[in-house]
């Protein structure tokens, strides 16, 4: 989290709050984390279905706990766009900026 939020922090020509860009950062860690487990999880199908394979019931289980990470992303989104209800550019260019920083 901390390099995403470092991230935040360094986007000039935003006047978001520190606690605005802590929050963002809290939620793009979570679309990371979902998003890079869902990556690997694909590329796990992928090559169990070159092998012939069906995913197995672990698979399934793992897509479920990357879905609940990005099901808590857009709750948290949610919640900043309550929070910070009029400051919509400023969350939307750190989410969207944040996001850039992901590495599956």
């Amino acid at each position: 989290m901390w390099s995403i939020l470092i991230s935040c922090e360094q986007i000039t020509g935003n006047e978001a709050s520190t606690e605005m860009r802590t929050d963002v950062a809290k939620a793009v860690e979570m679309f990371c984390r979902g998003q890079k487990k869902q990556v690997e999880i694909s590329r796990k199908i992928s090559k169990m279905k070159e092998n012939g394979q069906n995913p197995s019931e672990e698979i399934f289980k793992e897509l479920d706990e990357a879905n609940k990470d990005l099901e808590a992303y857009a709750n948290a989104v949610q919640e900043i766009s309550e929070k910070y209800k009029g400051e919509e550019r400023k969350y939307a260019e750190l989410l969207k900026e944040g996001q850039k920083k992901c590495k599956y």
